[in-house]
């Protein structure tokens, strides 16, 4: 038994560095080729060092993710007062133990709910994830919330888009933010398994019709993050919104650690303070307006 342990392991790292070596060895492909873009620097060569090393472990790591699998979703924070309600969608065949440190750090920050969704099978359409999005934000919504905030990880932002969209999910958000999700999409799509991977394809399809008229990005403040380092969307640029939407872009991390890193969750809290006194306002201005009629009235 120890033995086929020891085989069964061998295996799982092997393939992870082969995976973790091949994805990078593109991306640094990518950089010579096409430079623009993409920071430069020794010191910045050494973060991208340091955060590939770091997108190693997390890759390896992952083998102790996998029971994110079985529960349909994880919530915390449900007793929270005031609600402040936010919604994780993970990317192509992750699941919702992805954003275990970042509910971990919402809620030491005062949010909740928290809640991670699983998207299931690996090999749906995004059409079938959005549909489901929108379905579990509805069971998970009350009367007594405000809007919600929804961090999306890679296919994630794509399949909250499109649930925006087609499903009437923006009228419940506030904010959507996006982690290194394939917008525009991403060359490496080609080689994943599975109808949903196969629509993140440069210049596939859906994202055609979405990025024609990407009129759901006005309902509410948004803001993507990428990364130069992200292995998985090449070129990274593809991750960036056209406006209204604001844009964020770090140089170390990689496609994974984006969930992790301190300050993609920084940039994250910042947006969502913004759109929070921004909604606000919204809320008392016309309240001013109706107490000065009425007062210009009298």
């Amino acid at each position: 038994m120890s033995t086929l342990l020891a085989v069964v392991a061998c295996v799982y790292v092997t393939v992870c560095i082969l995976h973790w070596g091949t994805a990078y060895l593109v991306l640094i492909y990518e950089q010579i080729n096409n430079p623009r873009g993409y920071s430069s620097g020794v010191a910045d060569r050494r973060r991208r060092l340091a955060g590939a090393l770091g997108e190693l472990l997390l890759i390896l790591c992952s083998f102790f993710m996998l029971p994110g699998y079985f529960p349909r979703r994880l919530v915390i924070g449900t007793r929270r007062h005031p609600p402040k309600p936010v919604l994780l969608v993970h990317g192509y065949s992750r699941n919702p133990l992805d954003f275990l440190l970042m509910m971990w750090r919402l809620y030491r920050d005062g949010y909740g709910p928290v809640a991670a969704l699983r998207l299931s099978p690996v090999t749906g359409t995004i059409e079938r994830f959005a549909w489901l999005t929108a379905r579990e934000l509805g069971r998970l919504d009350r009367p007594e919330y405000p809007p919600w905030t929804v961090i999306c990880h890679s296919m994630g932002g794509v399949v909250t888009r499109l649930a925006m969209r087609e499903f009437s999910m923006g009228k419940r958000i506030r904010l959507l933010v996006t982690l290194g999700s394939p917008h525009f999409g991403s060359k490496l799509a080609a080689f994943g398994l599975g109808k949903g991977i196969a629509q993140l394809r440069d210049g596939g399809g859906l994202l055609e019709r979405l990025n024609q008229t990407p009129w759901e990005l006005s309902q509410v403040s948004v803001l993507s993050i990428r990364s130069d380092n992200d292995e998985l969307v090449l070129p990274s640029r593809s991750s960036e919104l056209p406006p209204p939407a604001q844009n964020a872009a770090l140089s170390s991390p990689g496609h994974l650690s984006l969930m992790w890193s301190g300050e993609a969750y920084r940039l994250i809290r910042a947006a969502e303070q913004q759109a929070r006194e921004q909604s606000n306002a919204r809320i008392i201005q016309p309240a001013v307006a109706a107490s000065s009629s009425r007062a210009a009235a009298c």
